[in-house]
């Protein structure tokens, strides 16, 4: 799962059931009344056994924006807690009161683990099931509360994690939470240099394989990898074949398997073809736009050891052409608004 860090805090994000985060608390987006009901509530409810429902009837009920803390019950260990967040329901509300009530259920429940010494807490998203709070509003709210909570109590809570459901809260959740990090000092986050490679960390967005589609020529490619992978090979059935590989690993492996028959220039092509890939792949994708820009002037650095052309190499000494194309990428947007560029020059 993706992991990231803020001070001494890691924070993760997973798809899955919270019942089962591994975390000394979780929390639950509860109704006022501290009743059973639908969603994460229900699960949580069956299975923590109705020792909870006898629990939480005395407890008269929560205001929303607020959170009351319980004990797990029949949960599965290590989860010593329940926490009872209340958010609000999106329409009884106007937006700036939602939002302000959202906040207060998030730092409420953070307020409720420090107190009670909880090292290790987990998060639904909170209000975007039935109560009809919008996802992509709600991402922002619950992790900028989230953050901020961490920046004024740096020692109190040592892991974070926000379970979710969904691909698309998974990518709304991942890309929000990297861009609000990029925005913070080296000294809070531990590193001035951006390192993306691997899948289960940040910036995977950053890398050709990551699932990000777009159109060239009126042809849909699945990722940038398929792309630069295929101009090996132009004119030939094998570019067709090599675009409609299953995933960019299997695209790369075929484009690798045909090496005799690429094209001849291709060393002296291949940086203004990734240049492309980089160029067709951010501009059809704008919230990717907006994560590297939210990098600053931060380098950028694939971190793959086995590549010294595209990445650092097995000593950390490589070219890493791909991060400096990035950033060649990252300063076009800067200087134009983020307006997308038609063409870049080699």
């Amino acid at each position: 799962m993706p992991e990231f860090r803020l001070n001494k805090t890691v924070l993760t994000i997973s798809e899955g059931d919270i019942v089962q985060a591994g975390t000394e608390a979780i929390v639950n987006a509860a109704n006022s009344a501290l009743a059973d009901g639908a969603g994460v509530t229900g699960a949580i409810f069956k299975a923590a056994g109705p020792e909870l429902a006898r629990f939480t009837t005395k407890l008269g009920g929560c205001p929303t924006g607020q959170a009351r803390l319980t004990p797990s019950f029949q949960l599965p260990a290590p989860t010593r807690f329940i926490i009872h967040a209340v958010g609000p329901v999106y329409g009884d509300y106007d937006t700036r009161e939602a939002v302000q009530l959202l906040s207060n259920a998030y730092r409420s429940s953070l307020e409720l683990a420090a107190l009670n010494g909880i090292k290790s807490v987990a998060f639904p998203a909170i209000s975007t099931g039935i109560y009809g709070f919008p996802l992509n509003l709600a991402t922002g709210v619950a992790l900028r509360t989230v953050l901020t909570f961490l920046k004024d109590a740096p020692h109190a809570i040592e892991e974070v994690r926000f379970v979710l459901r969904g691909e698309q809260p998974l990518s709304m959740y991942r890309l929000e939470l990297a861009q609000l990090l990029a925005q913070l000092p080296a000294e809070i986050t531990g590193d001035d240099t951006i390192y993306f490679y691997d899948k289960d960390e940040p910036y995977y967005e950053f890398t050709n394989f990551a699932p990000y589609g777009f159109f060239a020529n009126n042809t849909f490619w699945q990722t940038s990898e398929h792309y630069f992978q295929a101009q090996k090979f132009p004119k030939m059935a094998l570019y067709e074949d090599v675009r409609q590989s299953s995933t960019p690993s299997a695209a790369r492996h075929l484009a690798r398997q045909n090496f005799r028959r690429q094209r001849p220039d291709w060393n002296q092509v291949r940086l203004d073809v990734m240049r492309e890939a980089l160029r067709l792949k951010f501009n059809d994708n704008p919230p990717l736009v907006r994560l590297l820009l939210s990098t600053g002037e931060r380098p950028l650095v694939e971190a793959s050891e086995d590549d010294a052309f595209w990445g650092y190499g097995p000593d950390r000494q490589g070219q890493n052409n791909l991060g400096k194309l990035l950033m060649e990428l990252r300063d076009y947007y800067r200087a134009t608004s983020g307006e997308p560029p038609k063409q870049l020059e080699g």
